[in-house]
């Protein structure tokens, strides 16, 4: 635990005038917090020797000369009893695995399950199959408090099974297209509190399940590729979930392999609050604000604030997906209802030359249309059949899909799901989520 006076600047990821001499190895990867507010940030970056780069904009008011705390590592509460001096300072410099130039690499196999290492400097290696570290096989592995990086041309993290890194931050040279800084290739996975940046390739190679939760990629420092690459990963099988994830993008956010596009989610995407970001079969889903300008619609009277933005650019050039693979829809809906019958109805608005046909773009609702008791009943489903001609303007919502007659034989709930097949590789469509009930 370390404590100094520094600048924290409102709306700034720098902290900058810190008193204390800045060390990547004793203080990247640990949380800062201003005194005055107690909120702690990551430090992720270390730019010099007087200021730190934080996760994400410094929220409080600007003050200047401000007391700042480092937090400690997770030991410190069970620190020995002899000797706390040390403990109470300034953090040491980690101790150092160097694989450098050398093929050995912090390997987790298959009888090496629940292992865990804390608070390391790990750099290299050339190892082609492992990296730096292979959490390979076995079963839970994880990294704690570590700083990862290397100048080969390789990755340094390989999860091949269920593997959590906590407070890492993973740093390229910039060196190759296969300097990666995770590549999952099995199991599940998952980064909390981690930055990855500095890659002469992508930053994270997800073709498996991975759980991203507060991670920087390429936002320090730029990647020499897209920061995720999802190639390899079999179309709707690979679930990542993210929240507050921000991207760099200086060479790419997300790619995909357009012939095999994984599911991908980030909730406050950019970290930004409400934000929201898919990938899926169908393409990119992304919620945007209504009215800030061409080409998202105006707002529609009544309508939401927000709208679902679609990029239809999943499926290879050119082709659609048969209907038995789109499983994933665009978005999904449940209502309580009575018995009464009803209709159901949301406002959609395309740029696509030519519009969407009713196979292109439709909603489908799932109801109980017969009952007997709690445990025997049937339900039903029913598409909606509207075409939906290309948009005159933003402000034309004149087109919709909707179902109708919509009856349910017991007060039970209604399941509406959009779902879209098209391919187009820039033109989209806007969906107003606020359905319209008569």
């Amino acid at each position: 635990m370390v404590t100094g006076t520094a600048t924290f600047t409102h709306g700034s990821t720098t902290v900058s005038s810190v008193s204390i001499t800045c060390a990547r190895t004793s203080h990247c990867g640990r949380f800062i917090k201003n005194d005055a507010d107690g909120r702690l940030y990551l430090i992720t970056y270390i730019p010099s020797s007087s200021s730190f780069v934080i996760d994400r904009p410094y929220v409080g008011a600007t003050a200047s000369g401000a007391n700042f705390t480092i937090s400690a590592d997770e030991d410190y509460s069970i620190r020995p009893s002899a000797g706390q001096t040390p403990w109470d300072g300034d953090a040491h410099t980690l101790p150092k695995i160097d694989f450098t130039d050398t093929s050995y690499a912090l390997l987790g196999d298959c009888g090496r399950h629940f292992f865990m290492a804390k608070n390391l400097e790990i750099v290299g290696g050339i190892n082609g199959g492992y990296g730096a570290v292979a959490c390979n096989q076995g079963r839970h592995k994880e990294l704690w408090g570590c700083l990862l990086s290397t100048t080969a041309n390789n990755f340094i993290v390989r999860v091949s099974r269920h593997a959590v890194l906590r407070r890492c931050i993973l740093s390229g040279s910039g060196s190759g297209s296969s300097q990666k800084g995770v590549w999952s290739d099995g199991g599940d996975s998952a980064l909390i509190d981690c930055a990855v940046y500095g890659m002469g390739g992508c930053g994270i190679s997800m073709q498996n399940e991975m759980d991203l939760r507060n991670v920087n990629i390429g936002v320090e420092v730029a990647n020499g590729g897209a920061d995720i690459s999802m190639a390899n990963s079999c179309s709707g099988l690979r679930g990542k979930l993210g929240f507050d994830v921000k991207l760099g993008g200086t060479n790419g956010y997300v790619a995909t392999d357009g012939a095999r596009p994984a599911w991908f989610y980030v909730e406050n995407y950019q970290k930004t609050l409400g934000r929201h970001y898919s990938i899926i079969p169908t393409g990119v889903l992304e919620k945007v604000t209504a009215g800030v300008g061409t080409p998202i619609p105006d707002q529609r009277s009544s309508g939401a604030t927000s709208l679902l933005e679609v990029l239809p650019n999943g499926c290879m050039a050119g082709m659609q997906y048969g209907e038995s693979l789109i499983d994933t829809p665009i978005f999904e809906h449940e209502f309580e209802v009575n018995t009464d019958s009803k209709s159901y109805r949301y406002y959609v608005q395309t740029n696509i030359s030519g519009g969407l046909t009713a196979s292109d773009l439709w909603i489908e609702a799932e109801y109980v249309d017969q009952y007997d008791s709690v445990s025997e009943y049937h339900t039903t489903r029913i598409k909606s059949d509207e075409a939906v001609s290309a948009r005159s303007g933003i402000t034309d919502w004149s087109q919709y899909i909707e179902v109708t007659g919509i009856q349910p034989e017991v007060a039970s709930k209604v399941r509406i799901r959009g779902y879209l097949n098209k391919y187009d590789s820039t033109s989209k469509v806007w969906i107003d989520p606020k359905v319209v009930i008569s």
